[in-house]
């Protein structure tokens, strides 16, 4: 493992983390980018200046504690990284197909990786979602009227969670298909 990403390990936020809430985990962060970049190899950020020539492209999850780099041993410039919550690629997303072309045209990347991890949020809420609105097709469907939850759209002001719900849609379907089939 090279030194910067040694030196990695020991989050720059670890007194952060550990307590010392006094600290703006910002400045933190700016600190120690410029300590690095003092003590950083000068051949490989000189390399590096001239561009990126990867040879993975690294679809994962957004999660922060999933770090491509720590995990693989990588250095800057090695691995080029798409990281979105529960590491789904939609067709229809014009970053992940941004992304996706650029690596292989632009940049000759030879492997796609796709990442998953044990304990993502994203997919434990698709699953979630996935068991209410199952259980709640079994409770209307005792009923015979669908609860309130789905028959009304998301509230307009909840946008973010709007989004999230939309994002993990196909993680959901997937979810609905197979406690189906675990039904039947």
């Amino acid at each position: 493992m090279n030194g910067s990403v040694k030196d990695a390990i020991k989050s720059p936020l670890a007194d952060y983390h550990a307590g010392e809430k006094e600290i703006n985990p910002l400045n933190k962060m700016l600190d120690y980018n410029s300590s690095w970049a003092d003590r950083a190899d000068a051949k490989l950020l000189a390399q590096n200046a001239k561009g990126q020539s990867p040879k993975v492209l690294w679809l994962g999850c957004a999660d922060s504690r999933i770090p491509e780099s720590l995990l693989c041993g990588t250095a800057p410039g090695e691995v080029f990284v798409h990281r979105n919550i529960a590491n789904c690629f939609h067709p229809g997303d014009p970053s992940a197909t941004a992304v996706l072309a650029y690596a292989i045209e632009h940049l000759g990347v030879e492997h796609v990786v796709v990442v998953g991890h044990y304990g993502c949020g994203g997919i434990k809420a698709a699953m979630s979602m996935a068991k209410e609105r199952t259980a709640a097709k079994s409770s209307s469907s005792a009923s015979n009227s669908p609860p309130a939850s789905y028959i009304s759209p998301p509230d307009r002001d909840d946008q973010g969670t709007s989004s999230i719900t939309h994002w993990l849609a196909p993680i959901r379907s997937l979810a609905l298909a197979q406690l189906k089939t675990a039904s039947n």
